[in-house]
């Protein structure tokens, strides 16, 4: 599994023995840092990234009917064009699939089943 990057800031580590970003981070081990990434250590490209928010506001992630899935709820209020924004963004960054932001917007407002409802699925005969 890919695992984020970790550091430590306000360290004084010298630049000649570890590497120091402009910002005074150190990367470190996982037991000593103090910081997590949204960067991934181990792959074999440079700058990916798995996305870590810091979030102001309460939020709620709660499993799908689909395992490995979840409905995200931000308790934030936003205008619609805010949040066709974000919707957008978020497609466009892959986090969420175009055709559910399409779908959203021609409704104008987004739709996720309950908890405990499942996705009744057609029958293919």
């Amino acid at each position: 599994m890919k695992k984020h990057k970790f550091y430590k800031a306000d360290s004084l580590a010298p630049s000649d023995i570890t590497p120091v970003k402009e910002d005074g981070r150190v990367e470190s081990t996982e037991q000593e840092s103090n910081l997590v990434s949204s960067e991934l250590q181990g792959v074999d490209v440079e700058g990916v990234h798995m996305p870590i928010l810091d979030l102001d506001f309460p939020c709620e992630l709660i499993p799908s009917s689909s395992a490995g899935h979840f409905h995200f709820y931000m308790y934030k209020e936003c205008t619609w064009p805010q949040y066709m924004a974000v919707l957008t963004a978020m497609a466009a960054a892959g986090l969420i699939e175009v055709n559910y932001v399409q779908a959203s917007i021609a409704r104008r407002a987004t739709f996720v089943r309950k908890p405990g409802i499942l996705k009744v699925m057609e029958d293919e005969s």
